[in-house]
């Protein structure tokens, strides 16, 4: 992620100027390619000798409140992979330390921040009244793990549809959802749970296969579908009648492959190879670090899907 990371912080204006990573070779590829003028063994060491503005932290989960802790020392604002902490608590630790010294912090939700999604929350009138929130994402980032690492993958996939469903759910994320969850192996997951009127679904597989990265919302007058590995989204309306029954398969086809070829000859143009998202998030928060302003996510929607990733760990 380092690597897309400082692709993203170029387009967006930013200067890489470090890069540590006890992978030597692999730091000093990441800082070659950057144009940065160092490349560290250690955090520390970094800290010590180069000048930063924001730290970009993209290592495992267990690493990251030393990382922040460390960096906040040094008045640094941060951009933290998901999950910004291991648990609500540290979550919230960092979270105030963060706000004690002024300084921005902000774990990578990325997906909230695709064209595709900011379009899908324009057309959330078209649909009606919400009904349903689903989730599914077939990863193949467990491919050779051992069975504790794909349930700790699975724990680091959380965030990213806890964070859409705190997007479009009226209301948030909240401790008054209750969520029942089934595991039929490691690296597999379901949890539904019901807010209101909307019933709230979550698969994660890291087994099944094709690989995807989706969400719906359905409505009582249709369904906004998002394909978040692509960052495109389509209206399916919601008319009921035998003709549109036929054509159905037809007309969802059609819809979704002019949403698919618009939004490939678009990423084309902007040259954004992978991660939709990203860069926009990267572009926000350096903004608001340039003019004193809030970060792009705020640290009661970072909190509010700490809380609920605990819950649904806890429930396994």
């Amino acid at each position: 992620m380092g690597r897309w990371h400082a692709a993203a912080s170029r387009r967006a204006g930013g200067r890489l100027v470090a890069v540590a990573d006890p992978d030597q070779p692999a730091a000093q590829r990441l800082a070659g390619a950057g144009h940065a003028s160092q490349a560290f063994a250690g955090l520390a060491e970094m800290l010590a000798k180069v000048e930063l503005d924001v730290l970009h932290v993209c290592t495992p989960t267990s690493s990251h409140a030393t990382i922040v802790e460390q960096a906040l020392a040094r008045d640094l604002h941060l951009l933290v992979e998901k999950p910004l902490a291991p648990d609500a608590a540290v979550t919230q630790q960092l979270l105030a330390g963060a706000a004690a010294r002024n300084r921005l912090l902000c774990p990578v939700h990325q997906f909230t921040f695709q064209e595709g999604v900011v379009r899908a929350r324009q057309r959330l009138p078209v649909i009606g009244r919400p009904v349903q929130l689903v989730a599914v994402f077939r990863s193949a980032g467990g491919a050779g793990q051992d069975p504790e690492r794909l349930d700790e993958i699975v724990a680091d996939i959380l965030p990213h549809p806890l964070s859409l469903i705190q997007l479009f759910l009226p209301g948030g994320l909240g401790q008054e959802h209750p969520w029942q969850v089934v595991c039929s192996g490691p690296g597999e997951f379901l949890a539904i749970s019901a807010a209101g009127e909307v019933t709230l679904s979550i698969a994660v597989t890291l087994a099944g296969r094709p690989t995807v990265a989706a969400f719906q919302v359905v409505g009582s007058a249709g369904t906004i579908h998002l394909d978040l590995y692509h960052g495109y989204t389509f209206v399916e309306p919601g008319q009921v009648s035998r003709a549109h029954k036929a054509i159905h398969p037809f007309s969802y086809a059609m819809r979704r492959l002019v949403a698919a070829g618009g939004n490939l000859a678009g990423r084309t143009l902007r040259r954004q190879p992978a991660y939709p998202g990203l860069w926009q998030l990267v572009s926000d928060f350096y903004q608001a670090v340039q003019q004193n302003g809030n970060p792009p996510i705020s640290p009661a929607d970072t909190l509010a899907v700490a809380e609920a990733r605990d819950r649904l760990l806890a429930c396994k």
